[in-house]
């Protein structure tokens, strides 16, 4: 399935939610990275994307909440990405 649709989720994880930093970029696929293998280490059922959304999100709001668009959020929690 990535093979046909990864572009798209690589356009909504580096654009749509805001013009993400090269900071933001390796602080939030940092926490991504932490998230993952402590789920990993105690067995947790985690999905990367939605961890790695979730993380790029932070990183946004963690700078000012008026930049992430929260729609695209709303969106994929209706519809996927």
């Amino acid at each position: 399935m990535v093979l046909f649709w990864g572009w798209r989720l690589i356009k909504t994880l580096g654009s749509k939610f805001y013009k993400i930093s090269p900071i933001h970029s390796f602080t939030s696929q940092f926490a991504s990275a932490i998230v993952i293998i402590t789920a990993s280490l105690f067995g947790g059922p985690v999905s990367t994307t939605q961890v790695v959304s979730m993380s790029i999100m932070g990183a946004g709001a963690g700078e000012r909440l008026s930049k992430v668009r929260w729609l695209v959020l709303k969106d994929i929690f209706y519809h996927g990405y």
